[in-house]
């Protein structure tokens, strides 16, 4: 089914935190930034896009540190989302 193909919007809500952690009241506006970028819309987002919208926000963050961290974290989540 189509659902099967698309993240679930809690995905999102970890994304988010993750993304506001980092950076702060700005990652609202970053994550849609990068979603217009790639013509997607977070309540239809297909699973094969995920690691380029990883890919995208990771290059929105400037320390490399909490880049590492970022992607730690976010692919765990991306794990137990997928399988």
């Amino acid at each position: 089914s189509d659902e099967d193909q698309t993240v679930p919007p809690e995905f999102f809500d970890k994304l988010n935190h993750e993304m506001t952690y980092l950076l702060g009241p700005v990652a609202g506006i970053v994550m849609n930034d990068v979603l217009d970028v790639m013509r997607k819309d977070k309540n239809n987002f297909e699973k094969k896009y995920l690691a380029s919208l990883v890919d995208m926000l990771t290059c929105q963050i400037d320390d490399p540190i909490k880049q590492i961290d970022f992607q730690k974290s976010i692919y765990k989540a991306v794990k137990s989302y997928l399988f």
